[in-house]
């Protein structure tokens, strides 16, 4: 029981995180989602998305999400739960093609 609540509260604190990146980068406006480099990127995720839905083991169905940031970072990270951001730095710094992009990104079993 105690295990199940101190879940839920990581959970909790895990999608407020998401969360104050996201805010943070819209009160910056830097969110992308218009530009075709995000446009590329959340084609790849399309195309990745169900790979990793049939890939969750955990019992738990994820609220997938995606923020592309307008950055010249070379970054993308995601949290357990299916909350995701990738910078669009590391597709256009690194003129990554979208196999490419794909196969750096591909969900961990």
């Amino acid at each position: 029981m105690q295990c199940d609540r101190q879940r839920l509260r990581q959970t909790s604190s895990r999608k407020n995180s998401y969360r104050q990146v996201v805010q943070q980068a819209r009160s910056k406006n830097v969110v992308d989602n218009s530009s075709p480099t995000a446009q590329r990127i959340r084609r790849v995720y399309q195309r990745l998305l169900p790979h990793a839905k049939a890939a969750n083991q955990t019992g738990q169905q994820f609220n997938w999400e995606l923020t592309v940031i307008r950055s010249d970072e070379l970054d993308a990270w995601a949290m357990p739960g299916g909350k995701m951001a990738v910078y669009t730095g590391i597709v256009e710094k690194l003129k990554l093609s979208d196999d490419e992009n794909r196969r750096h990104h591909r969900p961990l079993k």
